[in-house]
């Protein structure tokens, strides 16, 4: 797969699955409005994406969220699927980030040696 390929579709990726966790259109209780998607990669061959989530409240609200949207990757998959109409459709594999918290604690520590 080209870069180019490569990079529009883990930016169609990251758009789709963001709508879709803003919106509410997965139910599931541990999907929370305030998840973000950090960065989508796709493997050379185009059959895998991983999707790095991310909050500022890292802990086991995140944990149990990203476990929700590996558990929901069928239904993500599918609702992209249909709406881009590509020959392969990567399988979505969902992987915790914790650089919205790690970077608010940086920040908090630069205000705290600033006072």
């Amino acid at each position: 797969m080209n870069e180019y390929k490569q990079e529009r579709m883990q930016n169609e990726i990251h758009h789709e699955i963001r709508t879709m966790i803003v919106d509410g259109k997965i139910n599931d209780p541990r999907i929370y409005p305030h998840l973000t998607i950090m960065h989508v990669k796709i493997s050379k061959d185009g059959s895998q994406a991983f999707v790095f989530v991310s909050s500022f409240d890292a802990g086991k609200q995140l944990s149990k969220a990203v476990e929700a949207l590996n558990h929901a990757h069928g239904f993500i998959q599918a609702k992209i699927s249909k709406k881009y109409r590509w020959k392969h459709t990567p399988r979505l594999f969902f992987k915790q980030s914790d650089a919205l918290s790690k970077g608010s604690a940086t920040i908090k520590t630069i205000e705290n040696l600033s006072e």
